[in-house]
């Protein structure tokens, strides 16, 4: 049933892709860009598979037995397949995600904490390709076998080689930001947070457009893996904005990512 259905759907976006094509002068540009964009959505919708056989995976922070903060990745995204086609986007690359609180309705700071990890989800028997996309220079420490035939994953990879770098992050200015206070404007800051390091811009009083003008210096960072490696794919630098708040928590506005020149 759903074969047929995505088969009409295609045949459907194939006929009007035709009319359009003969309508060229009819249709200005803008309108053949928002049909385009209409049929982009609609493959994207028909390429996801409405119920996946596999359950998603979640990261959880717990302290004290207490759950506080969590991130979902759908298994699709991280399943390993020997055909590239069907491998999951982020199967075996280390990513960037962010950890946000448990419940509908989050008042206050919504990323609670950043995590850096290789994900890599697949079938013992393709076990040898799990670590393959790790940086170079890493050791993995397995588990003992008295069979000598390992297919359990390493309990611990130990990198041995590492780098010291310092981060230079010059925050000069934000412009067209969301209001967040009553007044129509906000209190906007920004936090910078790179690998396991942290920083904040000071706070600009009732502003849209704040100039910070500021230089962050992130020292003693250590990264591990080989120099040409961290040359030609650095980590990310993510940077927030958020509205300070005399009374309770900053309000987040908004965040990017950003890639440092080495």
């Amino acid at each position: 049933k759903r074969l047929t259905t995505c088969r009409v759907e295609l045949e459907l976006m194939c006929s009007e892709a035709n009319v359009m094509l003969q309508e060229k002068k009819k249709m200005s540009v803008n309108e053949r860009l928002r049909e385009i964009k209409s049929w982009v959505q609609k493959l994207r919708f028909l390429v996801d598979e409405p119920q996946h056989t596999i359950p998603d995976v979640f990261i959880w922070m717990i302290t004290g037995n207490k759950r506080i903060a969590y991130v979902r990745i759908p298994a699709k995204d991280i399943l390993y397949s020997e055909k590239q086609d069907e491998k999951g986007n982020n199967c075996g690359k280390i990513q960037s995600l962010f950890l946000k609180l448990p419940g509908k309705h989050v008042i206050g700071w919504t990323v609670q904490a950043k995590v850096d990890i290789y994900l890599w989800l697949g079938s013992t028997r393709h076990m040898e390709t799990a670590l393959e996309n790790l940086p170079y220079g890493f050791e993995p420490e397995f588990p003992a076998s008295s069979t000598g035939y390992q297919i359990s994953p390493p309990l611990s990879i130990l990198y041995k080689e590492h780098h010291m770098f310092q981060l230079r992050c010059h925050m000069y200015q934000a412009r067209g930001l969301l209001a967040a206070d009553n007044t129509g404007l906000s209190d906007p800051f920004a936090k910078v947070t790179f690998v396991s390091h942290c920083q904040t811009t000071k706070v600009i009083t009732q502003t849209l457009s704040p100039t910070w003008n500021q230089m962050l210096l992130f020292n003693n960072i250590h990264l591990y893996g080989e120099a040409t490696e961290i040359n030609e794919a650095p980590p990310l630098v993510v940077i927030e904005v958020y509205d300070e708040d005399a009374v309770g928590k900053a309000e987040y506005i908004g965040s990017t990512v950003a890639l440092p020149v080495v």
